[in-house]
């Protein structure tokens, strides 16, 4: 027999019926409602959670390209934000910052040894 939550709290607070001389049929009809409720809460709480899905930025960055040692970028963001990356050859990669809506030339700061190329990132 699996013993449940609901079991081990209503076994360490004993519910008295006064309609059953031993309080059993009391405690099984309050241990079924207080499951009941609780389901239906849980349930209530997960439609909430899973149906506030969070949208995709939506952008679009036509010209992506390398200018000397950084990446240079034109964007026209709708919604969300985006930075662009340039992503260096044996050094950290440099960042330009994070933008929202409206139309954003972006470029990132100097890669020292070289840069292979420049990459969009997004956020919500």
């Amino acid at each position: 027999m699996a013993i449940g939550i609901f079991d081990v709290v209503f076994r360490a607070w004993p519910v008295v019926s006064r309609y059953s001389p031993n309080g059993r049929e009391g405690s099984f009809v309050l241990k079924r409602t207080v499951g009941l409720v609780a389901a239906s809460v849980f349930a209530v709480a997960g439609t909430v959670l899973v149906g506030t899905e969070a949208q995709a930025a939506q952008y679009s960055c036509p010209n992506v390209y390398v200018e000397g040692s950084r990446a240079e970028a034109d964007c026209n963001v709708s919604s969300g934000q985006v930075r662009l990356r340039a992503d260096c050859v044996n050094a950290p990669d440099t960042y330009s910052p994070w933008v929202g809506a409206g139309s954003w030339h972006l470029w990132t700061g100097n890669c020292p040894w070289g840069i292979r190329g420049g990459i969009i990132e997004a956020r919500n």
